[in-house]
Order: structure tokens, then sequence, then C-alpha cells
């Protein structure tokens, strides 16, 4: 006779078996093994332990995760967010005309794929405007449509030089889309983006 008894199985759930075609049968293996069976959960003594990449896709759920116990380990790159960054090129424009926004030049478009998740911009410009009062405009640029702004800053001494800074949530679909900054001479006068320190930058928040 070889009968022997479940290994991954414990207590209650231990079922005995047969290994041999010649061992006794008994109706209480099978009992036991029903037992095992409708307390199957692959905890300790209920089964084997899931090896990593063994479920099969779409049988998880939120429900089976305790909260709290999802770490940065687990996560992939850029699988909840994706960020992307572009800065000045070191040269200094200029713009003349009036109430036209355009794209602000000399930083780069932000090329993105999104996932389908908002998009949060942040923009920072370094300006000065040639009049007392003079006006200026800032906004983005997305998917090259028309510009929108943002943000808008009066110069309080000709010349001077100063930051403003803007925020955005943009919602697209998911696919390759373009982002631009934006600005806008809004007086009679000067308005000039200065050689460094602008930057546009954007992270997808991945759903």
């Amino acid at each position: 006779m070889a009968r022997t008894v479940a290994t991954n199985f414990t207590g209650a759930n231990q079922f005995p078996y047969a290994t041999a075609a010649t061992d006794l049968f008994k109706k209480e293996d099978i009992q036991t093994l029903a037992l095992a069976v409708d307390n199957h959960n692959h905890t300790a003594g209920l089964g084997l332990a899931l090896a990593a990449g063994s479920i099969p896709n779409g049988t998880i759920t939120s429900a089976m995760i305790a909260d709290g116990t999802i770490t940065t380990a687990d996560l992939g790159a850029n699988s909840t967010a994706q960020a992307y960054l572009s800065t000045s090129d070191g040269t200094t424009y200029t713009r003349t005309a009036t109430n036209s926004a355009i794209a602000l030049p000399g930083v780069n478009t932000i090329n993105l794929t999104t996932a389908g998740g908002a998009v949060l911009i942040w923009a920072t410009v370094y300006w000065n405007h040639s009049v007392v009062g003079g006006q200026a405009a800032f906004g983005v640029v997305l998917d090259g449509g028309a510009p929108s702004i943002l943000a808008t800053a009066q110069e309080p001494v000709a010349n001077l030089w100063q930051y403003i800074s803007y925020v955005y949530v943009w919602n697209p679909s998911a696919a390759a889309h373009t982002l631009a900054m934006a600005w806008d001479n809004q007086s009679t006068g000067t308005l000039s983006r200065g050689p460094w320190y602008s930057t546009l930058a954007a992270a997808e928040l991945k759903r």
C-alpha cells in the first residue's frame, strides 16, 4: 500500500490519496478532498501559493488587493504617469504685433502619446516689456490649434525682466498630441522673451 497525504493542504483540509491501484479506497478521502476544494484560495495550507505572472489577464479586481499594498517596486516605468520637459534655447525673442496670440518661439514643442489620462501642464516664461504698464499674455497651443491664453501680466517698470507661471489641465484622447507655449503682446511697445529660464513641462496622469 502507498497511501499518502497532500503537502499543500494542511489541518482539516489535508486530504489523503492513494498512489497505487491496490490501495484501499475510503469515502472519507473524497469528503476531505471536497472540503479542501471548497476552501481552496492559495493561502498557506489551502493550496500552492500563486507564482508571479500566473494569474490570467483580467482576473484581478480591486477587491482582491489589500489597500495600501501596491508599492513603487510593483509599478513599471511610465505605468501611472509620464513626464515631458522643454526649456528655452538661449535666444531672446521679441514681438511688436498686438492682440494676435501665436506659438512662443525658442521652447520646443512637446510631442506626447497619451493613454487617455489628464495631462497637467506647467509653464514659466522669463519676459519684459519696453513700456510701463505694457501688457503681455501667455498660454498654450494644443495640437496646433488656436492659442489659448491662460495668464496675463503688466510691466511695472520699463524693460524689467520678470517671470510668469501658469498651469492647465488638458484631457486629450488616447493618441499622439502636440503641446506648445503661446504669447501675445497686448500693448504698444516691444514684448521680449528672455534667453533663459522659460520652461514647458507636462505630466500625463494615466487611467
